[in-house]
């Protein structure tokens, strides 16, 4: 008997064990779904367009170094292969520019049937003009930009500049034509250490307008482009910063940023004012027709926003009958004062303040304390949980608020927040995928700290708002 007990006391804490992991397994899965496409957000962000544009779910693993190469394949063509960083650059020449570069490829005396002359490359850039590269089989040799015969085996050949071209053997070339011209298995876009996609695409862009150029400075000598800090500064400015600081430059940020700011902490600083004062009356203090007005403003909850839109705008543009004086439209008024008075905040800070012993209360009192001293010296104190939890609905709601401030101001409004910002860019910005990750990190960047530093107080204000004892 007692050997059956105990192995059936092992089989149930098995079957527990077993019904435990699969549960956990289950809840992981489900975070890992919800948690992916914020996951899918920060890598698309310092993504470059090509790879946004292509699906990939990571960066590819080659930008993360310096030099890089955007190692695209194509099949068509059948000539080069592949494309590789070299080790390094020969001592004295210079590193090749950021751009993009093709291999040009003919047979023999240009014409790409005859075979028997064997075969030919030269590097070119956007521009079609051609680069110096190191003769092949030449490492000591001048730098030129004749075309150079491709080996009968194929094969890697380096070009001394930084770049690794890896030919397929002249064999299996096919015998048409269509290799000679600038074949698109060809294409690689090259970036080094001392200059950054972003400031050569500004540059670019400026030239072609027939303006300045007047981004950051770009060297002309490119000789000392793989020490240790160009790898560190391109990681940070060019990998990591690059699409942020377009970005923000793109969809003048700095602007929305600050209304934002100004917005959330007016409507935080008159949100703690109105909800402490109101939560404190119907949770402490005793008046005719409290529970009366208490589940009456409860009801107003069950109200949908969008229902009270209208009556708000009538009032903020003085259309109000009762407050035909207010004319708050297109000012901070009509962005923060609308969500000063939130009955969930009220209800929230209420439950809260209601289970607290009213022994505290009466030792206050024998001590002299009125209701508002009470209530700075003793609620609020021991209320900074749910105020915390208050803090961050409120602020979350204030600063993800994008329907509300494009009613209450007019067209190009200096008091659009960070919200109309970002939904402005994602109009402009066109197909430009990266852009717009990499703006709404930065939009949602202040809400993550908020919620971080404040996470445990979070937690607390949830679990012990509204339970006795």
């Amino acid at each position: 008997m007692a050997r059956s007990s105990t192995s059936g006391s092992s089989w149930f804490r098995i079957r527990r064990s077993i019904g435990r992991g699969l549960t956990y397994l289950l809840l992981l899965l489900g975070a890992s779904v919800m948690v992916l496409p914020f996951l899918w957000m920060l890598s698309t962000s310092v993504m470059t367009s090509g790879e946004a544009n292509a699906g990939r779910l990571l960066p590819r693993a080659a930008r993360l170094t310096c030099p890089y190469v955007n190692l695209a394949k194509y099949d068509r063509g059948g000539v080069v292969t592949g494309f590789a960083v070299s080790p390094e650059v020969r001592e004295g020449e210079q590193e090749l520019h950021t751009d993009d570069y093709y291999v040009e490829v003919q047979g023999g005396n240009g014409s790409a049937a005859s075979l028997d002359a064997g075969w030919q490359f030269r590097l070119v850039d956007e521009s079609a003009q051609p680069m110096d590269i190191v003769p092949v089989g030449q490492p000591a040799g001048a730098l030129t930009e004749d075309w150079q015969p491709i080996p009968a085996g194929g094969g890697l050949l380096d070009t001394g500049r930084g770049l690794a071209i890896t030919f397929a053997p002249p064999a299996d070339y096919p015998t048409d034509a269509a290799v000679d011209r600038r074949s698109g298995a060809a294409k690689i876009a090259y970036v080094n250490c001392c200059e950054y996609p972003t400031d050569m695409m500004e540059k670019m862009v400026a030239e072609r307008g027939e303006r300045e150029y007047t981004g950051r400075s770009i060297p002309e000598d490119l000789s000392n482009c793989r020490t240790a800090g160009r790898k560190i500064a391109y990681f940070f400015e060019e990998f990591i910063g690059g699409n942020y600081w377009t970005a923000w430059v793109s969809a003048n940020f700095n602007q929305y940023m600050w209304n934002s700011i100004r917005l959330t902490v007016i409507t935080l600083a008159g949100m703690l004012v109105i909800s402490t004062l109101a939560a404190y009356a119907f949770g402490r203090m005793q008046f005719p027709g409290r529970n009366f007005m208490f589940a009456l403003l409860l009801s107003t909850m069950m109200i949908p926003e969008t229902v009270t839109m209208i009556p708000n705008y009538l009032t903020i543009t003085g259309n109000n009958p009762f407050l035909p004086f207010i004319n708050w439209y297109d000012n901070w008024p009509a962005l923060t004062i609308p969500f000063m008075a939130g009955f969930f905040n009220i209800f929230l800070l209420r439950q809260f303040f209601a289970q607290i012993p009213d022994e505290l209360w009466d030792a206050a009192r024998i001590d002299g304390a009125g209701h508002l001293r009470f209530l700075i010296q003793v609620v609020l104190p021991l209320s900074r949980a749910p105020i915390m939890t208050v803090v961050i609905f409120a602020f979350i709601g204030s600063w993800n608020a994008l329907l509300w401030p494009l009613i209450a101001t007019k067209a190009g409004s200096d008091w659009w927040p960070i919200s109309v910002g970002l939904q402005n860019f994602v109009s402009e910005a066109g197909p430009l995928t990266h852009l717009w990750m990499a703006a709404a990190s930065i939009s949602m960047l202040p809400v993550l700290m908020l919620y971080f530093l404040a996470q445990k107080q979070f937690i607390e204000g949830i679990a012990t708002t509204g339970l006795k004892g």
